[in-house]
């Protein structure tokens, strides 16, 4: 059998937490905790950071240091501009 140590602290919450769940024990929770966030494929984010979307991110934070925004109407009118473009390559 495998053994798991958890800080005095994190052992509390997950006592409260597997308490309130209806566990039996904490290692029923925990156990059943860490089987599900394993069980879940974990998406690579780093492919939607392309060197597009990076340029972009710059020029914003840049803007933002220089004390340039936007009104909420802008940020709507380029979400929207971005949402049609994203919906408009997964229909291709």
């Amino acid at each position: 059998m495998n053994e798991i140590r958890l800080s005095e602290q994190h052992y509390k919450e997950a006592e409260r937490r597997a308490k309130a769940a209806g566990y039996a024990t904490v290692d029923d929770f925990v156990a059943e905790q860490l089987q599900g966030e394993f069980s879940v494929e974990q998406e690579d984010l780093d492919q939607h950071f392309t060197p597009e979307v990076l340029a972009h991110l710059d020029r914003t934070s840049d803007d933002m240091k220089a004390g340039k925004s936007s009104s909420m109407e802008e940020v709507e009118r380029n979400q929207e501009a971005v949402r049609a473009a994203w919906l408009k390559k997964q229909a291709s």
